[in-house]
Parts: C-alpha cells; sequence; structure tokens
C-alpha cells in the first residue's frame, strides 16, 4: 500500500500489522518518503493495520482508536492493497496575556511535551499555535521570549487529533537583565560564558547551577527576575579566563 499527506504527498510513517483479534504486532516497516509505499509479507489471518508519524497515531482507514480500525482478512497466496491519507493533527492555540494589564503577549512561546517536544515562538494578538499534535495528554509550558513575564507549566493538557483546543493563560511580569561578555585581552565575544545573577546580599551558587550562557555573538538574556538589586557573577567555560563579577 501507501501512505500519503492529507495534501497527497508522500509520508514516510511507521506502519505496523497487528492481529486483529489481540492487538500484538504481527510485522511492522516505514513507508518510502519517495512514493508513501510499504509492503509487508504475513501469515494468513485478520489484521488491522496502525500508522505513526511524527507522534501523531491512527489505524487504517482513518480511524483514531483501535476498536474502530478496520478488519482485513487476508488469505493464503492473496495480496491486499491498503491505501491511507494521514487524518491532521491536533491543535493547540494558547492565548496569552499580561496578568496586570490584560494585553496580550506576542512574545510568548508554548512548548508541548508528550513523547517528543513541540515548540512555537511568537504569534499574533497574544496567541501562539502548535500544530501537527498526536492525540495525548501534554505537559504545556508557556514562557516569555524577552524574559519580562514568569512562565507557568501546564500539566496532563488533553489534545486530539483533527481538534483544536483553547487555553487562556495569563503571565505575571517579571524584570530581565541583558548584558554581553567579551573577552578583555582581544576583546572578542565569550562565547558560552556561564552568568549567574546573584541578589546583593546573598553570595554563592554553583556553575552546575548556570542556566544562562552567552551566545556566539558573548550576549545573554537573563530574565523571570523579581523587582530587586542584582550582581553577576561571570564565570568562563575555558580555563584562560578567570572568574570575575560585574
Amino acid at each position: 500500500g501507501h501512505v500519503f499527506t492529507g495534501s497527497g504527498e508522500p509520508s514516510s510513517s511507521q506502519v505496523r500489522l497487528l492481529f486483529a483479534d489481540s492487538g500484538s504486532i504481527a510485522a511492522s516497516t516505514i513507508s518510502s518518503p519517495l512514493d508513501g509505499s510499504f509492503s509487508l509479507t504475513v501469515a494468513p489471518g485478520a489484521y488491522k493495520l496502525w500508522f505513526i508519524t511524527d507522534g501523531m497515531e491512527q489505524y487504517a482507514h482513518q480511524k483514531l482508536t483501535f476498536d474502530a480500525a478496520d478488519v482485513f482478512n487476508i488469505a493464503a497466496g492473496e495480496t491486499v492493497v491498503v491505501d491511507e491519507t494521514l487524518l491532521p493533527g491536533g491543535v493547540l492555540a494558547v492565548t496569552v496575556t499580561d496578568s496586570v494589564t490584560g494585553e496580550p503577549i506576542d512574545e510568548a512561546c508554548v512548548e508541548a511535551t508528550r513523547f517528543e517536544t513541540f515548540t512555537h515562538c511568537g504569534g499574533e494578538n497574544g496567541v501562539v499555535r502548535l500544530t501537527d499534535l498526536g492525540t495525548g495528554e501534554y505537559r504545556v509550558t508557556i514562557s516569555p521570549s524577552d524574559g519580562l513575564h514568569h512562565s507557568i507549566v501546564l500539566e496532563a493538557v488533553h489534545l486530539e487529533m483533527t481538534q483544536t483546543t483553547e487555553i487562556a493563560v495569563e503571565l505575571d511580569p517579571a524584570a530581565a537583565i541583558t548584558t554581553s561578555v567579551i573577552e578583555g585581552d582581544t576583546g572578542i565575544p565569550a562565547v558560552a560564558t556561564c552568568v549567574l545573577v546573584l541578589p546583593l546580599r546573598f553570595g554563592g551558587l554553583s556553575q552546575e547551577d548556570c542556566t544562562h550562557r552567552t551566545d556566539n555573538d558573548g550576549n545573554v538574556l537573563i530574565g523571570e527576575l523579581q523587582p530587586g538589586t542584582y550582581t553577576l557573577l561571570v564565570i568562563p567555560v575555558f580555563g584562560t579566563h578567570g572568574i570575575q563579577w560585574v
């Protein structure tokens, strides 16, 4: 048979042949990314077909559960051709606003994690959309890309293929610090340098606690801070420079 996307393009999908009575796997393969074709050789019997594509699962023909799947009775010497068109994935639409002003936050990022992680940043009027999601429970993290709000995490957000799930969240305002780190002797950016932010009255954190490192241009953004007075401790990743306070 063949596996195609909704637009008719060939799809490289996991194809699993299941015994119709037990649901256990009889055979499996991966459809060709060139033309979507697949082939399985099995003993005579009753089977169902299960397709898995980028975390999305469905059964022939276009069914979302094993119980609803079509049964294919295969006789000795018979060839059964099954062509499957993939269903559209689920959509998660998150409306993100400021908890104080009520204004939309267009710089938000949404991360949905199940077996793998899907991420998208930015949207119009504070609406961030993730598409092509499979059915299941997701851990959803909403965070600001500019560091000016606090992140929140939602557990067990249920999504369904072919459906749009809409949720609305409010992020509390926060403060952020941006800085650049350069090598004192050469003036070039100090790449991957750890920058720790500490309250002025407090003194020590391990380098293992570092979650903020400079990029290839020596820049770093430290966000989601409570208002206050801070000092910065710079810890180079290489041994050619020493630790120093900013």
